[in-house]
């Protein structure tokens, strides 16, 4: 048995999530991986959300069921990262140990004059109904693709 070296040990964290990017974008599929909570920033602790981001940007991609992007980013936009935390409780609790959430983005401006927050609504419903049927596809593909998988 050998032991790894040590210049083997590290690593970059994911890239950060840029909302201000993703504000066109028809329809997000967000799938919360894991969570990093009390994380010291410029504006104190804050909790960071490791999440799987697929991405339809137009509506080609959206009616082909061909994403624009997959990637592994980390979440801090503080009212995105509460609710994917969340998501990931509420899964936890009912034995989803995958939760994903569809939807779009938008910066709220609150009424009472607070600052502005990156914030999940709901994409239209044919968008949302196109990456939810992308999303149970790759799921069922993934799920045969396991079932094939030999148990040693």
């Amino acid at each position: 048995m050998a032991l790894a070296k040590k210049d083997t040990i590290g690593g970059d964290l994911p890239p950060f999530f840029r909302p201000e990017n993703h504000a066109a974008d028809l329809a997000l599929i967000f799938e919360p991986l894991s969570v990093r909570e009390g994380v010291q920033g410029k504006f104190g602790l804050r909790d960071h959300v490791k999440t799987r981001v697929t991405t339809f940007r137009t509506q080609e991609a959206l009616d082909k069921g061909e994403p624009s992007s997959v990637e592994v980013v980390e979440i801090n936009a503080t009212v995105m990262a509460k609710d994917l935390k969340e998501l990931m409780e509420e899964a936890k609790k009912s034995g989803d140990s995958a939760p994903a959430l569809i939807a779009t983005l938008l910066h709220y401006q609150p009424k009472n004059g607070g600052n502005k927050s990156w914030v999940f609504r709901l994409p239209r419903d044919a968008d949302y109904d196109k990456a939810a049927a992308y999303y149970e596809q790759r799921e069922a593909k993934m799920q045969a693709a396991l079932a094939d998988v030999p148990s040693f």
